[in-house]
């Protein structure tokens, strides 16, 4: 459970970068904001939102990880 509420979490915070960084790079209009949902990957250049999607998916296999080694030693 602990593990699910901490993997929202990250989700939240990689759209919130994610978000954060479209509203840096175009000013902040309400348009861009789902800029980051609809765009394909490879066309977004900023830095910030790379680093948190590495870092989402990292959370999300150390979770794994950590649920299947838990799992096996039960």
């Amino acid at each position: 459970m602990t593990a699910f509420l901490c993997l929202n979490l990250n989700l939240f915070v990689f759209l919130t970068h994610a978000i954060e960084g479209i509203k840096i790079e175009t000013g902040g209009e309400w348009e861009n904001y789902t800029q980051i949902i609809f765009e394909p990957l490879w066309t977004i250049r900023r830095e910030l939102v790379w680093i948190s999607i590495f870092g989402y998916v990292f959370f999300i296999v150390l979770y794994a990880a950590l649920y299947l080694y838990l799992r096996q030693n039960d």
